[in-house]
């Protein structure tokens, strides 16, 4: 029984070995995919610096951007503007010639319609 107690013993303590041996090791392959990991993201994070910092010598940004955009805005508007007011401008003067002779025809078909008027009653008053 006394062997059979070290050899138990014996397997026991080579099973924890293996045990411990086996956890060290994941523990190493975890430590190694971190490190992996943190070296890949600082890679990328540096290649992402130098590529915005060539972005920013290539196009250099300017502080008034956004003064800049809104009076390239504000232009086109003015142009539009005073497109629109040539437009309205034009349209103002057809309808005004328009009215001009709408008044004139209107006047000389009163002058006719009076005129028949006229002549009625001097036919009324002959018969």
């Amino acid at each position: 029984m006394g062997q059979l107690h070290v050899l138990l013993t014996t397997f026991g303590k080579i099973y924890n070995f293996t045990s411990k041996g086996i956890e060290c090791n994941s523990f190493i392959k975890s430590c190694a995919f971190v490190l992996v990991l943190v070296v890949g993201s600082a890679v990328i994070f540096h290649k992402y610096r130098v590529r915005l910092r060539e972005m920013r010598q290539e196009f250099p940004h300017s502080e008034n951007l956004q003064i800049e955009l809104i009076d390239d805005h504000l232009e086109e508007i003015e142009e539009k503007e005073s497109q629109l007011e040539t437009f309205y401008e034009g349209l103002i003067r057809k309808h005004k010639t328009t009215a001009i002779s709408l008044n004139q025809q209107i006047q000389e078909v009163q002058a006719e319609v009076a005129q028949w008027k006229a002549s009625k009653a001097n036919k009324n008053s002959v018969e």
